[in-house]
């Protein structure tokens, strides 16, 4: 029963045209972005050593926080559209600089406008909504829809990329997302409105912000997203190098892997209720981390295409339900004065999860792409003490 009220709570806010064009966003950024499901891949293609792809992905992070955060929080102040527009014009610059790489410098040059814009859209959705959303029962019921989206654009994206690369080349992929970045930039111009008590005052929000940044739950949710994403990091960049040199597996199946993965995400976000009328925040955060741990160990030693699918498929249910998590929480703990501000801060702990490259990249070079996986395993054991000594035991969050 509670699964099938949250299938009508998501289909409820998909149809509601007060949130229905606003949450298209967190999915077509996905097919807008298919191409970086490849760009690991075509980094290789130009010659790039390991390292140069870990620096390739490092740039990219160190720029998405550079991009991200003074949109977050200049949201607050001059709106969320016109920063989402300023974000998405500065990715354009970078998807036309790798049409026309033909060396890996280039790709690191592109890598100076940001990388897909996924944290960038999906922080100013969710502050979006947040604003739009009356009673925080529905603002957390809409943040789970514009999650559940974004997990639904997850699996599609990686999906027709990887059947498209049966038929093309990866820099095909390229071609087609800056187009379709065009048409998105058209899309938020032309069909998103601003929440109107954004246009209606400018908001004064230094105060609230450092009552948010000492918020013990909010503290909680940071800590979360650095090291899911230092995690997923590692995933993202090393598992197609170890899967091409190690494994041999094609580049349609490589892809597919992140299919599987964000299948596993959809998922847990489409039971999401359901679960979490069954197992309380806090323990259900501890209980992911502890079963993303052997999932990452067990990754180097199984060269088998079916056992990596059924270890991705974990570790995306894992991956999916920890992000879901850390983002309601910083949706139920903020307020229309400091709501950018606070996914900016929570998209900021994600993109510095992913400058965990800096350490890894060298270790990667010295001690091999397996010995990475190893350190991934023991990384949920500090985000595990770190949410049992802060976060609230019992709901509502607040």
């Amino acid at each position: 029963m509670g699964a099938s009220l949250e299938h009508l709570s998501i289909l409820k806010n998909l149809v509601n045209k007060k949130f229905a064009p606003i949450l298209l966003l967190p999915l077509l950024i996905h097919i807008v972005g298919l191409a970086a499901n490849g760009l690991v891949l075509y980094a290789l293609d130009l010659g790039s050593s390991v390292y140069d792809v870990a620096m390739i992905s490092i740039v990219g992070s160190t720029m998405e926080l550079a991009i991200l955060l003074p949109t977050g929080f200049l949201s607050d102040r001059y709106g969320r559209k016109k920063m989402l527009l300023i974000s998405q014009l500065l990715l354009v610059i970078g998807d036309s600089i790798r049409l026309m790489a033909s060396k890996p410098w280039h790709l690191l040059a592109a890598s100076f406008f940001g990388m897909g814009g996924v944290s960038e859209t999906l922080s100013l959705v969710a502050a979006i909504v947040g604003d739009l959303a009356v009673e925080p029962r529905e603002r957390a019921s809409v943040t789970n829809t514009v999650y559940f989206c974004s997990a639904l654009g997850m699996v599609v994206g990686p999906t027709v990329a990887s059947m498209l690369l049966l038929y093309v080349k990866i820099k095909t992929l390229f071609y087609i997302s800056f187009f379709a970045r065009l048409g998105f930039v058209f899309y938020i111009l032309f069909i998103i409105k601003e929440p109107e008590q954004i246009k209606a005052e400018k908001i004064s929000y230094k105060k609230s912000l450092v009552n948010l940044i000492r918020n013990r739950n909010m503290l909680a949710a940071i800590s979360v997203q650095i090291f899911l994403f230092a995690m997923f990091s590692m995933e993202n960049t090393y598992v197609p190098v170890l899967a091409r040199s190690n494994f041999f597996l094609s580049d349609s199946q490589i892809v597919s892997l992140r299919s599987v993965r964000n299948l596993a995400s959809l998922l847990f976000r489409l039971f999401s209720n359901e679960i979490f009328n069954r197992i309380r925040y806090k323990r259900l955060i501890i209980l992911l981390f502890s079963v993303s741990s052997p999932t990452m160990f067990a990754i180097p030693f199984s060269p088998n295409y079916e056992q990596l699918l059924a270890l991705y498929f974990v570790w995306g249910f894992c991956f999916g339900g920890l992000y879901l998590l850390s983002g309601v929480v910083t949706s139920l703990v903020s307020d229309r004065s400091n709501r950018g501000a606070a996914f900016a801060l929570n998209s900021f702990s994600s993109a510095s999860g992913n400058l965990s490259s800096i350490i890894i990249a060298p270790i990667a070079d010295a001690m091999g792409v397996s010995f990475v996986f190893n350190i991934g395993a023991m990384l949920p054991i500090i985000p595990i003490l770190l949410v049992y000594k802060l976060m609230a035991g019992n709901e509502p969050i607040g």
